[in-house]
């Protein structure tokens, strides 16, 4: 099996800068740019590390190195001396020259006091894994605008190649931005997106086989000329490597901002870059071997390069599972909410079979290596899907236009499932929309409320009494044969619409968990529940609650677009009573959970629960006084 070992170049004196970069603590939480370097480095699927070191500053960076925890990880130190009487270290291929019996098979390489970015991690990773051969190397590649300095010029490597296909580096001094244009201390002027070389290298260990020869050329033809100046860098040993026809080089470009320290003064810009990026470094990092471990219970295809967390969702932990051959989603089961997990599959599994039976996109299952559709590992429960490429998800903040597409794209979705039995689903989370219930459980924290509690909230508790017809509505239709029970989504937001990234057209409904039997009211007045609310449904300014009459009527055209003539007519004229039996159903559970001395719903102040009922009461009371308009607008939409 390939290993990866990445070395990690922390010899440095940093001369310009005044000390030693690589040690210093000025970023958020203490931390040195080698950390955040390690973080990424972590992710990405790096297990071994080698540091060149000098001899005096090896316990410093044990010490960087043992701050934080990197479960399963090797750390090896090397040390580069000065070579014969120099003070300084004799240059970055003489550093690699340092790690040969230490680092086999393939190898990364970097600076210690550059910051990277993630994606450039990721990337010189998989390449690693699964393109670097013995005479087949890569360089990661960077824009030269995102390689500058405000404070001064800087010397980099600016790469000539065809097609990304490297075939020189040239190394230029006084490089920086004057005016509207980028040149160098030559007066030559160089385009943004130049392809500048950061030191970040991947290749494999066959490079020591001519290594030595190379160096001693170095020492015969430089350092003997100019000693103390004289240096042996690792663009100059593979530019060699490429004109002697000994190796190739392909340039994998990145996007990611490089972030270094060459004058003191950078460190303003470095601290303002790198806080902006808080939040993914404060998780702590966890065993994504024992991550990969799970993903190798499934029918994956090729070897595991890397386990990464994404933050996306709230109820389920879910993981990118990134192979050679393909990419995965894992995701940990909640099984606190969803406590049925065979019903809750069996559900998801008959759903998406049905659609894929119909050549529709959706989701896809990847079996357990048993042929199951989920593990348990340790009480807990996994499943698997394929990644579905070039798509995105947007956030719950919509424009008019995303809603739209948000109603056409759940529309569609209830169009297509028509015809699929509901009674065939399990509830995997009893009563989630059982509004009779729900009355019954308000009514009963009435009996158990704190007086100081009813009094707060007797005003809200009348009006709520007033509506008791609403909590039945559509049962009663359901009743009297009315309306059908249909295949329901619960959970109709935009974020859980996947989106191709480059048309931004809708390619499937996500999230299937919460699919239950149910009415089509319930699903349609979640929706706008949400999104036609014109602010949040904790915001205790009711002045700024009301019902947006033209996020309405977007959802609503995009909805029944394609899925009108699927319903039946009582379910048309029952749809604006689904907004109102959700929005009042809503009113009804805060103001239980708030009786009740809030158990159930997160709050950050005494009475936020108290807030959430007046507005979504404000809310409901604004849909009344609109609601013929409402109701005219879906009978004569098209």
């Amino acid at each position: 099996m390939k290993e990866a070992t990445l070395i990690i170049l922390a010899a440095g004196l940093g001369s310009r800068y005044g000390g030693l970069k690589q040690f210093d603590t000025f970023l958020p939480k203490q931390r040195t740019i080698m950390e955040y370097s390690l973080y990424d480095a972590y992710q990405a699927g790096f297990r071994h590390f080698v540091f060149v070191v000098k001899e005096e500053n090896k316990t410093l960076v044990q010490n960087i190195v043992d701050r934080n925890e990197y479960p399963g990880s090797r750390f090896d130190y090397v040390n580069q001396q000065p070579y014969k009487d120099r003070k300084k270290p004799l240059g970055t291929a003489h550093a690699l020259l340092c790690c040969e019996g230490k680092v086999k098979s393939r190898i990364g390489i970097i600076n210690g006091d550059d910051f990277y970015g993630k994606e450039a991690f990721e990337k010189i990773y998989e390449a690693l894994m699964c393109h670097v051969e013995d005479q087949q190397a890569i360089m990661i590649g960077y824009r030269l605008e995102n390689t500058l300095s405000k404070y001064g010029g800087v010397s980099r490597g600016v790469c000539q190649h065809n097609d990304y296909h490297l075939s020189h580096i040239e190394e230029c001094t006084g490089i920086q931005r004057v005016g509207d244009h980028i040149e160098d201390d030559q007066s030559r002027v160089f385009p943004f997106d130049a392809v500048i070389s950061m030191n970040m290298w991947g290749f494999a260990d066959s490079v020591f086989e001519d290594l030595p020869d190379y160096f001693d050329r170095f020492l015969k033809e430089e350092y003997s000329k100019n000693p103390e100046k004289a240096e042996f860098y690792l663009p100059t040993f593979f530019d060699q490597l490429m004109k002697d026809e000994k190796l190739a080089i392909d340039i994998i470009p990145t996007t990611s901002i490089w972030y270094g320290i060459t004058y003191q003064e950078d460190k303003e810009s470095v601290y303002e870059g790198l806080i902006a990026l808080e939040s993914r470094y404060e998780s702590p990092l966890v065993s994504y071997d024992f991550v990969s471990g799970i993903a190798k219970s499934f029918q994956i295809q090729g070897e595991i390069l890397s386990a990464s967390p994404i933050a996306s969702g709230n109820i389920n932990d879910t993981y990118v599972i990134k192979t050679c051959k393909q990419r995965y989603l894992l995701q940990r089961i909640n099984h606190t909410i969803f406590k049925d997990v065979d019903g809750l599959m069996a559900n998801i599994h008959k759903i998406i079979d049905y659609l894929h039976g119909l050549n529709q996109t959706t989701l896809t299952l990847v079996a357990t290596l048993e042929g199951k559709d989920y593990t348990c590992n340790d009480g807990c429960y996994y499943r698997m899907y394929k990644y579905i490429e070039d798509s995105f998800t947007y956030d719950n903040s919509v424009s008019k236009e995303a809603f739209y597409l948000t109603g056409r794209s759940f529309g569609q979705f209830f169009k297509t499932l028509s015809h699929f039995d509901p009674q065939q689903l399990n509830e995997t989370i009893p009563n989630f929309h059982h509004t009779p219930k729900r009355y019954q459980q308000f009514e009963e924290s009435l009996l158990k409320a704190s007086s100081k509690r009813l009094e707060k909230a007797h005003d809200v508790i009348e009006e709520l009494k007033k509506r008791e017809n609403l909590s039945h509505v559509l049962y009663d239709l359901y009743e009297n044969n009315e309306i059908p029970l249909r295949v329901c989504h619960n959970d109709t937001k935009l974020s859980n619409i996947l989106m191709n990234k480059h048309t931004k057209e809708p390619i499937c409904v996500i999230d299937f968990d919460t699919i239950m039997p149910g009415f089509i009211g319930f699903d349609y007045g979640d929706a706008l529940r949400s999104g036609a609310n014109h602010t949040r449904e904790d915001d205790p300014c009711l002045d700024n609650v009301y019902f947006d009459f033209d996020m309405f009527k977007a959802f609503t055209r995009g909805f029944l677009e394609t899925l009108k003539d699927q319903l039946w007519e009582k379910e048309i004229d029952s749809l604006v009573d689904g907004v109102k039996v959700i929005v009042y159903e809503q009113s009804l559970r805060f103001i239980t959970d708030y009786l009740l001395m809030d158990p159930y719903y997160k709050i950050d102040y005494e009475d936020h629960n108290l807030v959430r009922a007046k507005n979504q009461l404000c809310l409901l009371q604004d849909i009344e006084k609109k609601e013929s308009e409402l109701r005219k607008f879906v009978q004569f939409s098209e």
